[in-house]
């Protein structure tokens, strides 16, 4: 939901509905290091980026690249 929000212009809809979904992967124990957080910080990273909030994208955006990265071993 969050993915379509943001693809309709409505940022803040698409940063809740990002958020719903991490307490949701939270409540079901969701690994870390899981490939499903890494999809949602980059989600959020670039939700950050195109409003210009540049440190909190660049945030999301490590966060999803040690996900990534960890899961290539």
């Amino acid at each position: 939901m969050g993915v379509l929000y943001n693809d309709m212009g409505n940022d803040k809809k698409a940063l809740e509905y990002y958020k719903k979904s991490y307490e949701s992967y939270k409540m079901q124990n969701v690994s870390e290091d899981d490939l499903l957080l890494a999809n949602l910080y980059h989600n959020m990273g670039s939700l950050y980026y195109e409003n210009e909030y540049n440190k909190t994208a660049l945030k999301y955006f490590r966060k999803a690249f040690k996900i990534c990265n960890n899961n290539s071993t």
